[in-house]
């Protein structure tokens, strides 16, 4: 089952990748994780179009390889990818990870540094109510010190994210997991460097 396509019956857009297109807003726009605009794409192709277009300025549910790291089929353009957020449960199962342009550093930057961010607040017991003790950074300058912060206290932790979304129809195992020694293995990992 791809985790994309999983939401709510409800009218209101839900599921993983919606929780983290909510996490780059809400680092955007000082914590408001609604500041989004959804655009529903019929495939991949059509998403890397738009991208190229310059119609959406973030993909959810991109597929990390080589082909779309550097040339992608409809577009012939490369991609920038977060890490990934979500894994299939097999080496030949697609990763998902939100998908940006190349063309811009800051932004590629900034979309990786979210979903990374909910990763490393999941390895430290950083959850939703204890958002605060997410660092502060300035990399993008002062107006976004608190950008950790309010992703996690929009979204959660990538353990939150996903138990909202996923938990009931796919329990978490295999490499959705952070690395430790109970759990060995190729697992979500957060890069070092984030304080």
């Amino acid at each position: 089952m791809d985790a994309s396509s999983l939401s709510s019956s409800s009218s209101s857009y839900s599921g993983l990748d919606v929780d983290f297109c909510r996490a780059v807003a809400a680092g955007l726009f000082g914590g408001d994780g609604t500041a989004v605009e959804f655009v529903d794409l019929s495939s991949g192709s059509e998403g890397y179009e738009k991208l190229s277009n310059l119609e959406v300025d973030v993909m959810a549910g991109g597929t990390w390889n080589l082909e779309n790291d550097v040339q992608e089929a409809s577009t012939g353009l490369g991609f920038a990818f977060s890490q990934p957020y979500f894994y299939g449960y097999s080496e030949e199962e697609d990763n998902l990870c939100l998908v940006t342009r190349e063309d811009d550093q800051d932004w590629l930057t900034f979309v990786f540094w979210t979903v990374a961010a909910t990763i490393h607040a999941e390895e430290h017991d950083i959850t939703q109510e204890l958002y605060s003790d997410m660092p502060t950074i300035y990399v993008y300058g002062a107006s976004l010190d608190r950008m950790f912060q309010d992703v996690i206290f929009s979204v959660g932790n990538y353990g939150e994210i996903y138990n909202r979304s996923l938990q009931e129809l796919i329990p978490r195992r295999g490499r959705n997991r952070l690395n430790s020694g109970m759990h060995p293995g190729p697992q979500h990992y957060p890069m070092p460097g984030l304080i």
